[in-house]
Formats: C-alpha cells, structure tokens, sequence
C-alpha cells in the first residue's frame, strides 16, 4: 500500500476483487495530493484527495463515460490523513460512506450530494473499511480491532479483534464476517414439532379433499363449491407469498412506505375494472381458463399464445418462490437450503396433487390466518420491547424518511412516487390475466360470489399492508435500540424472519416459520395446479377428447411433473451460481408481460380490435421494451406499463387498417356484456 505524503499520480490503478486483481487503465491526475482516499464500484471509481491548501477534492471516473475524471461537489475542508472509505447501500441507493478522525460523510452515488452521519470514538488510527453485507460496514483500525457500523440504522459496535499474525490492511471481508457473527437462537425441539404438525396438517387436508375429486371440473373448479370468503382468502393469500410477507416488512425497515401506494390501488382500480367487466365475461361464458375468453372475442392462435406466456411464466416463478424464501429460512433455522426446497417442493406437491384447488384454496385460507395473526403478535411485541421509547423512536424514524410515500419528482429513471403510480396500472392487471387469480373465481358457486370473493381480497390488502408496512418501521425502531442483536452482514430480507427465531416465545417462530414454509408452498401449489389447467384446457382439449377421468389423470401428472421441475429448479439455484441466468430468462419473460395484459383490454375495451391487432400489438410492445430497456435508462418499474400501452395502441391501430373486427361480439365486450 503507498505510504500517506506521497505525491500520487493515477495512471494505472490494480483492484482487489472478490474474483481477484483487476487491472483499470485510468488517465493521470490533473493534480497531486498527498493525502487520499479511494474506492470503487462496479464501473466507476472516485477519489478525495487534500490539496496543498487543505482542501479536499472529490472526482469520480466512469469506466463506461467519457474517459476523462469528473471533478463532483466536495464534501468540506478536513484532514484525509486518517481517513477511509467503502460503497454500501443506505436503503435507498449505493452511496460512498467517508470515515474521517473528525465528522463522517455519505454521498449519493445515484443522485449525488453529501450527508453528514454518525461518528464513533474509534481506539486507534483507522487502517481500512470493508463492506458486508447489504449495510454493514467494517472499519479496522491499527491496534487490530474491528468496528461495524450499520448503514441502515446509523449505529455502531465493537465486534471483534483480529488476531496479531492477520495484515490490518488485507483482512477479507470472509475472515471479518467469521469474526463478528452472532449466534442466532437455536430452533429448538418444540418449534421443529410445530413445524412437522403444521406442514404434516397440509398433506392430511390434501387427503381429505381427494375423496371429492372425481373429474377435472372437481380438480380444477373444486365443483364451484368454495365458499366467497374462502375464495377470496385463498385470492388473497395467492398474493401474499412467502417472499412478499418477508420482503415487504424488510422493504420499510430498509427503505420507506413508497410500495404502500400500489396496494392502494388494487382496491381503487383493479377491483372495480375486474369485479364489474371480467368476471361477468368469465362466469358468463363458463370458462375454465381466463383464456378461453380470449378465444371467444379473438381467435384460437391469441388464446393459445397467451396461454403459452402464462405457463412460461410460471415455470420461471415456480423456482423462485421456493429459492428466496428457502434461502430466508436457512439463515435463521439452520435447515440446509436444499432440505427446506425439498420438503416444500415435495409436500405441496403431494397435497396439491391429492386435492387439487379445494385444498390449494383452504391450505391457503389457514396460511393467511397464521401469517396476518403472527405478523400482527409480531408488531405488539415489538411496541412493548421499546420501553417507553415509542415516540423518540418514531420521531427518529421520520427523520430518516421511514415514513415517505417515495420521492416526488417528475424523474422516470427513479422509483418516484410517480413512477410507482403509474407502474401499478400494469402491475395489477394480474386481477385479470392471470390464471392463478381467475381460477379462484370460477370455483364460486355464482357471479356475484365470485365478485365477493374479489372484493374480500381487495379490501384485506389495506389493513394487511399498513401492517406489514408498520411492521417493517416498528423493526426499524426496534434494531435502532437494539443494534448489537443484529448479525453482521446478514441479508436485509431475512431480519423479520431473524427477529421471529430470536425474539419471540418458544414455541411461536416454529408455528410462524411454518407459516412463512406455507406462504411459499401456496405459491407453488397455486401455479402448479392452474399452469395444469391451462395446458389440459387451452392446449390438450382442442385436438384430444378426453373423458373426465382421464383429464384427472393426466391433471395430477402434470402436476406432479410442474412440481418436480419448480423443486429441481429451486435446488439448481441454491446449488450452482445461475441466478443470473434466471434474471436473463425473466427478463425475457418480462417481455410479453404487456402484451398478455393489452390482450385483454383491447378484447373488453373495443369493438373495432381483432386477431390480426392484438398479435400485432403483442409483438411490437416485446421489441418496444427489449428497445426501451437496452437503449434508455427509463426505470423498470415503467417496463410493464410502457409495454402495455405500445400493446394496446399499436393493436388498434393495425386493426383498424385490416378492416377492425369482423365477428359477433354480443356478450364478449362491455358495450354489450348484459347479454348472457
């Protein structure tokens, strides 16, 4: 390492990586310093160096730019003799943390600007700073200790001392980790059994509803028997996966309430748009697949083309909602990865193949009220383990922006509060398109049922995501205070899952544990059952006749094949290093996401649409996005919205220039949807 009070010329700078040494070819300085610091990331490098004067200068050089250094805002006059620096997430963005002997900056690398934050009395000179993590920082100082100091609730500790043999300045962040983890409470003897009873009781229900399941309309349409408020749990709980009920705290506690405003919306505009237009279509016209309607009002090649795009996409999902939450549930439980993959995978493929949506939809009834009363004893704890402290605590939380409802501003490459709203037009078209949803409201006995049950969904949605969204404030507060109970480096998305298994009573994180291993087997069971419907019905049904028992049969294979593959998939993920294979594929995936959405609307929303548009509209939004998301930095979130619109559009067009529709479309739009 180059000694402070060397003139330092950047020309050719080598960067330790996890992976290795890279070499990164940079121009000179435009100017020597004799005190710096110096950091990277992916692509950019900045450096703070003092001038002669005392001054510090702040640049930062883009790999991918100009080629040339960009002199940035400088964070003040001050000493860089002692000083260090790391790129770690506050939350919000990637930011580079500045560790001097006197005040502490942050700066923004997504928006720029400098913030001052905490400073610690540290023992000795600091010799280096390490992030871990997603928002941990460890800073090693020359007497060999090591302190941590947690982006996310600006708080510090003392958490180990490296040994007199390691280098102050070469100790990983592998060896720093070792050193400072916490160990978590054991699982125990008593949660493990509620744990087996829990998922034991899952297999049982799917042996209890086989006896009713005699032919495919049982398997898939429970008989159109469910209850409305079963139906509309069961939608709900569909919705409110393992990765949402873990993730959606871990998105507060890290960053703000910005997500709380599309949930909003499924009350405000899904609902209405598909209880009032959809259902009616789909009860109406006694379906199986929301699919069929398509074939109805368009033709045979739109329904089995959205139809494939539904299926594909839930061949993608199936692997994850097992890996995330799997990966979540090792951490605190100490189950390996690929055993949690396992008994999910294999136990909800056995029930779900014994009872087909009856038990999907009474499984997932049972999960929500584990899930909403656990998260709920969840929040009194917490309150009451603040001792008094409730009203600074959230008065701290308010200053950190804990309770925003996102950034303001007209920006489309940020997830503004704009950017959220308008993405969620898209996002919520689920309620429609989507067969895993559709499906719970064909298992109704009638229409206005059916409109129940989606109401039911729409209205829980509220008080569960100011819970979950309070939740994930109230650990906020709560790892403020309690900052040593924290592990180092650990995963933001695993701290409510970490606060169950180490701040609960005994007995109670086996039961939500069990929960949370429910919420990702409802996941599984939901798109192995309806991507069966969907092949059997769009695809098998319009060249083989089949009697009902062998359309049973041939159900309960293919659910069985569905579940192997999302439980193969999940395992290949945990055990090979293709989570960046997976992105591409969903990315992919992501293309048609609009034009399976603009299918829809343009069947319900016009006269004048056909086929020959619709297709037309689908395949120019995919080349439009794949467009959109190469060539501009417009934010994802915009992706589905922006493909939905081109959809929509361009399908009208081309319709209207190959001589609009052409067919008998009483009932099949909503000029004329009174007509059965």
């Amino acid at each position: 390492m180059l000694k402070k009070n060397m003139v330092f010329y950047l020309s050719l700078i080598f960067v330790v990586t996890v992976s290795g040494i890279q070499a990164a070819i940079l121009p000179d300085m435009p100017e020597p310093y004799d005190d710096f610091v110096q950091v990277r990331t992916a692509e950019m490098f900045f450096l703070a160096g003092n001038t002669t004067e005392g001054q510090v200068r702040f640049w930062r050089f883009d790999e991918g730019g100009t080629g040339q250094w960009q002199e940035l805002v400088s964070p003040g006059s001050f000493s860089l003799s002692n000083a260090a620096a790391a790129i770690q997430h506050d939350g919000f963005d990637d930011c580079l943390w500045l560790f001097t002997d006197g005040v502490n900056y942050k700066y923004d690398i997504e928006i720029g600007g400098w913030k001052e934050f905490s400073s610690e009395q540290l023992t000795s000179n600091i010799v280096r700073a390490v992030s871990l993590g997603q928002s941990d920082i460890a800073l090693i100082t020359e007497d060999g200790k090591i302190y941590d100091y947690h982006t996310l609730t600006d708080t510090w500790k003392q958490s180990a001392v490296l040994s007199s043999d390691v280098d102050r300045q070469d100790a990983d962040a592998e060896l720093i980790l070792s050193l400072q983890q916490i160990s978590s409470k054991a699982f125990g003897k008593l949660n493990y059994i509620i744990l087996a009873v829990y998922l034991l009781s899952m297999v049982l229900m799917g042996g209890y509803f086989s006896r009713r399941e005699k032919t495919a309309d049982d398997f898939f349409l429970a008989g159109r028997r469910v209850p409305w408020w079963a139906a509309g749990l069961s939608i709900f709980g569909t919705q409110l996966s393992a990765i949402t009920f873990m993730a959606m705290p871990a998105k507060a506690y890290s960053s703000n309430w910005h997500y709380f405003i599309p949930n909003m919306c499924i009350l405000l505009i899904a609902a209405p748009i598909t209880a009032f237009i959809f259902i009616p279509f789909y009860r109406r016209l006694n379906v199986m697949t929301a699919y069929e309607y398509l074939e109805k009002r368009f033709s045979v090649s739109v329904r089995m083309f959205a139809s494939a795009i539904y299926v594909l996409m839930q061949l993608m999902r199936m692997g994850v909602v097992l890996f995330l939450p799997a990966l979540a549930l090792a951490t605190v439980t100490n189950i390996p990865v690929t055993w949690c993959i396992i008994i999910m995978g294999l136990l909800c493929t056995i029930y779900t193949v014994l009872g087909g949506i009856e038990a999907v939809i009474w499984t997932d009834v049972l999960q929500v009220i584990v899930l909403l009363g656990g998260a709920l004893l969840c929040m009194v704890l917490i309150l009451m383990r603040l001792d008094g402290d409730i009203g600074t605590l959230a008065a701290q939380a308010w200053d950190a922006g804990k309770f925003s409802l996102g950034e303001r501003s007209w920006n489309l490459t940020r997830p503004t509060l704009l950017v959220i709203l308008v993405s969620a037009l898209a996002a919520h078209l689920t309620y429609v398109s989507d067969q895993t949803v559709v499906q719970r409201y064909l298992t109704t006995p009638s229409e206005k049922a059916a409109q129940k049950s989606l109401w039911t969904s729409a209205i829980l949605t509220i008080p569960s995501s100011l819970l979950f969204f309070a939740l994930g404030t109230a650990l906020y507060m709560f790892y403020c205070k309690h900052s040593t109970s924290l592990d180092v480096g650990m995963s933001n998305d695993s701290i409510f899952p970490w606060f169950i298994l180490n701040e609960l009573p005994t007995g109670m994180p086996g039961l939500l544990i069990a929960g949370v291993f429910a919420a990702a087997m409802s996941s599984l069971d939901s798109s192995m059952n309806s991507a069966s419907a969907a092949v059997i019905s769009d695809f098998v049904l319009k060249k083989h006749h089949l009697s009902g028992e062998s359309q049973l049969r041939l159900a309960r294979i293919l659910t069985v094949l569905f579940g192997l593959f999302g439980t193969a998939t999940a395992i290949m993920m945990a055990t090979y290093d293709i989570k960046s294979l997976w992105d591409l594929v969903s990315r992919m995936v992501g293309l048609f996401i609009g034009g399976l959405g603009g299918f829809f609307m343009l069947g319900a929303l016009t006269r004048k649409a056909n086929a020959a548009g619709a297709l037309a509209g689908a395949a120019v939004s995919c080349v439009a996005i794949f467009a959109v998301q190469e060539y501009t930095s417009l934010h994802f979130f915009l992706f589905g919205t922006f493909s939905l619109v081109t959809a929509c559009l361009v399908g009208y067009i081309v319709s209207l220039m190959t001589g609009g529709c052409q067919k008998d479309l009483t009932g099949l739009t909503i000029y004329s949807m009174g007509t059965k």
